[in-house]
């Protein structure tokens, strides 16, 4: 493969039965840099996501990998990524390394990392929605890039999940009163203009609505640990409008005064270069309202109890969010929350 002036070559690596990785690298070993790239989804395989070899080109070795299943628990994801940075660690000629998350990768490396730097025991508090298994010790990083990072897998569920489902397990009938492509509602055709009085009853149907999926969830992981689940190990999960992907995300992306810029001035970096000091405000277009929790393929969840607590649940109170700021989330109730997972390490970022 061939990027501009240095030849650059990959091949894949079997890890262990279930989880393997691409590894991108300059073909000539002067151009090489010591420094290796971990670049991991939290769902997805990345074997072919474009910054691998544009960061090749440039000198570093890029691991791009997977993780064995994407209906794991984060617990379990966490020890794939043990497995890469375990390999990358035996190559002699990286001596230092990075991890590298997009979107829900994000997720999962900012909460390797704080668990590498501080251990288990930090998300083993009453403060958790579920306490983290014993994942041994980890190699903690030496700095953590994110691109495009969401809020983390648990916050993107709560900004997915359909607050007008009238039953739990079909939608079939959806309560009106949550319709974003209802004209009556705000809808102007190819965009939303909610009232405040829309939005503030929208978000608060969503947080109650991720509370109630919570406590349920608790109450059968009480029920399998009893020994008295449908099953030893775990439960099957359905979450009817519960898909967190772009796609399925809900009100923000039709209504673009919402989550519309930064609270204050940040330096922007132009095209040309020149760098100026401004309030940067968000350029995507609004996606059109669609009923797509009708669609059981593209809108429902099919996951487990174990993997739903892991992965998404938190607490919330007073939820909501407006053009700057997000509201109302208990951060620190879950280890799959990006934000405050990088305020807890200390690496470069």
């Amino acid at each position: 493969m061939k990027n501009n002036s240095v030849v650059i070559e990959n091949h894949y690596q079997q890890l262990n039965p279930f989880q393997g990785l691409v590894i991108y690298r300059p073909v000539d070993p002067t151009n090489r840099k010591p420094v290796g790239i971990v670049l991991m989804h939290s769902d997805e395989a990345y074997y072919g996501f474009i910054p691998a070899p544009e960061l090749a080109q440039r000198g570093y070795t890029v691991f791009t990998a997977a993780v064995k299943r994407s209906e794991e628990t984060l617990d379990q994801k966490i020890l794939d990524v043990k497995a890469v940075v375990d390999y990358v660690k035996q190559d002699d000629a990286i001596k230092k390394f990075l991890l590298l998350g997009h979107s829900g990768g994000a997720t999962l490396l900012s909460a390797y990392q704080a668990i590498a730097e501080n251990g288990a025991h930090i998300f083993q508090t009453e403060r958790q929605v579920v306490k983290l298994t014993d994942v041994g010790d980890l190699t903690p990083a030496d700095g953590v890039m994110f691109l495009d990072s969401n809020f983390g897998n648990g916050v993107m569920e709560l900004l997915s999940l359909d607050p007008g489902l009238t039953e739990g397990d079909s939608a079939r009938y959806l309560n009106p009163k949550f319709d974003l492509t209802s004209p009556e509602n705000g809808w102007c055709g190819d965009h939303g203009e909610y009232s405040s009085a829309f939005i503030r009853a929208y978000q608060q149907a969503q947080a109650e609505r991720q509370q109630k999926l919570v406590d349920d969830a608790l109450a059968r992981l009480n029920a399998i640990e009893a020994g008295q689940g449908k099953f030893k190990d775990d439960e099957p999960l359905t979450i009817v409008g519960g898909q967190q992907f772009a796609p399925c995300n809900k009100l923000f992306p039709q209504d673009p005064t919402l989550l519309q810029h930064t609270a204050k001035p940040w330096d922007l970096i132009h095209a040309d270069g020149s760098i100026s000091n401004e309030v940067i405000y968000s350029r995507r277009l609004p996606r059109a309202a669609q009923q797509f929790v009708q669609l059981n393929n593209l809108s429902t969840k099919q996951t487990t109890v174990k993997n739903f607590l892991t992965n998404f649940g938190l607490r919330t109170k007073g939820f909501g969010y407006d053009a700057t700021h997000v509201y109302g989330i208990d951060w620190d109730s879950a280890y799959c929350n990006t934000p405050a997972m990088s305020d807890i390490f200390k690496c470069q970022r």
